[in-house]
């Protein structure tokens, strides 16, 4: 059990105490003695660091700026050690009464450099620093009981539990409990666990994302990476998902003595680790975001959802995909949609030519036409590219595109490339350029500000350097630019294609911008509107 109790955001006062082992005499002075660390016994250990701490530097350093009391004592011996200490300075040194287990009291923090208390911040920015150190020691350390109490106020309690899995809900909260996926991974001596967040709970800080490297939070930019690669698509830009990841690993393959807070590590093999990342958290979206929920939550208002199959509407030009091979396990969660997903609903109509509404046993469901489309012709387009057979229609009449100098020259390094799209393009003149072709998907489309936004984006993400990327993004301009829009109507056979489509897609719960194509209003819901549930 380890309480943290503060004063005035720990300006007045931090005490820190547990119920663990405690120090003998001798190791409670020693403690006080800079570099002197009970964690490193010989050169090989600082290869193979397997502890939080290790230099020896935080109590001396600690108490060289406060006036610091040391309580602890130790299951074997009679009694208690109490040591004070002003400015660094150690003035009484003491035997008392005491519980097994130590105490660390500071205050009077920077008493004797008051330069450097002036630049502390407020109180309320002070004790959430405070705070959002203890919770993501406690996420790490589900087995320990934490407690913060605030001028005698207690703002955090998190009892010890077996599980990880109820740690993280208890410091998340109950409201995220159940869009919560958990991870499990594990490969040779990597392993990794923790949770993600439905795509529909994000952030607009990375703080949303919690690492941990064999139990110890770090800033880990690699692993952060790997995390929002592979919610490519299912989050608006700018967002960040909400997940605690754990990574396990030996510890002679990762370097945690890399920077003075140990919040920024190293690993033997990076791409290793990323790729797992990356591997374990897609996985785990893809299972867990189809439209399928558990049955709680399918009592519950309004909620969105993430991650879907594959595309066509009749009346419309667009690429058809051939059926998933690999099936998808539904880990114990009731469909929301019976029978067969998203095809099983009654269509009922439009609402104002860019909702399709659906009933289904659950309640009313609203479909974004354009957004649904949009993921629809971005998962035909890359399964069309990848078999080199994206359908194409030369123009009996070219168009003709006029570029700047800029663009121009952005557009000939890619020219190359973007044929392999179906955008065949040559030049006719001085930055002009003849369009003789285009994917049949983008037929009666402005085609000059799609080539202009691709150009754009060429040059901002230096394409030659990143041609995936390029590649995927070139998937989402065109099928933004080719899918049906909002406010145009559509015949009721093709919405119904529309949702076939759609049941056939891996993500089909968000468009390829991250934008969710489908909600849901629950019958509980829509009674409790009407007052007929209380």
């Amino acid at each position: 059990k380890i309480i943290v109790e503060l004063k005035d955001g720990g300006q007045t006062l931090i005490r820190v105490s547990d119920n663990g082992t405690g120090m003998e005499h001798n190791e409670a002075l020693l403690s006080l003695e800079r570099y002197a660390t009970s964690k490193v016994y010989r050169d090989e250990d600082l290869f193979t660091i397997a502890t939080l701490g290790f230099r020896g530097e935080a109590l001396p350093s600690i108490a060289s700026v406060s006036h610091m009391c040391i309580i602890t004592k130790t299951k074997n011996s009679l009694s208690g050690t109490r040591i004070v200490v002003q400015g660094g300075n150690i003035k009484q040194v003491s035997e008392t009464g005491a519980p097994e287990g130590t105490m660390v009291e500071v205050s009077h923090l920077f008493s004797n450099t008051p330069a450097r208390r002036k630049f502390l911040k407020t109180l309320k920015t002070e004790l959430g620093h405070i705070t959002d150190c203890v919770t993501k020691i406690a996420l790490a350390y589900p087995q320990i009981h934490f407690r913060i109490i605030h001028n005698s106020r207690v703002i955090g309690n998190w009892p010890a539990v077996g599980e990880p899995l109820q740690r993280i809900v208890d410091i998340l909260g109950l409201s995220v409990r159940d869009q919560l996926f958990p991870l499990d991974y594990q490969k040779d001596l990597l392993k990794i666990t923790g949770a993600v967040a439905a795509p529909g709970i994000s952030r607009s800080t990375s703080r949303s994302v919690n690492v941990f490297i064999n139990g110890r939070t770090v800033t880990e930019r690699l692993i952060e990476k790997g995390i929002q690669k592979a919610y490519h698509g299912r989050l608006l830009k700018g967002k960040f998902p909400l997940a605690v990841i754990f990574v396990s690993l030996p510890f002679d393959q990762v370097d945690v003595n890399v920077h003075p807070t140990k919040s920024v590590v190293r690993f033997e093999d990076p791409k290793l680790v990323h790729d797992a990342v990356v591997d374990v958290v897609t996985k785990t979206l893809e299972i867990y975001g189809r439209p399928y929920v558990k049955e709680a939550k399918a009592q519950e208002g309004v909620t969105t959802h993430s991650s879907y199959m594959r595309p066509s509407i009749s009346g419309s030009p667009i690429l058809t995909l051939r059926e998933s091979e690999n099936g998808i396990e539904k880990s114990g969660q009731a469909p929301l949609f019976p029978d067969t997903g998203l095809s099983s609903l009654q269509v009922i109509g439009q609402v104002s030519n860019t909702y399709i509404l659906c009933e289904s046993s659950t309640g009313l469901v609203l479909i974004d036409q354009h957004a649904a489309h949009e993921r629809i012709l971005f998962e035909s387009l890359k399964v069309a590219y990848r078999n080199s057979d994206i359908p194409i229609q030369q123009l009996l009449v070219p168009e003709i595109l006029e570029l700047n100098f800029r663009e121009s020259d952005i557009l000939d390094s890619v020219r190359g490339d973007l044929q392999g799209l179906g955008l065949e393009m040559e030049p006719f003149g001085w930055r002009t350029y003849l369009i003789k072709s285009v994917p049949s998907i983008l037929i009666n489309r402005e085609i000059g500000p799609l080539i202009k936004e691709i150009s754009e984006l060429a040059d901002e993400i230096q394409c030659s350097s990143d041609f995936e990327t390029l590649l995927a993004e070139c998937f989402k301009i065109m099928s933004c630019h080719g899918a049906i829009r909002a406010n145009q109507e559509l015949r009721k056979e093709e919405m119904e294609a529309l949702l076939k489509q759609l049941d056939r897609l891996e993500n089909p719960s968000h468009c390829p911008h991250g934008r969710p194509t489908w909600i849901i209003w629950t019958m509980r819901r829509i009674e409790k509107e009407f007052k007929r549930l209380l």
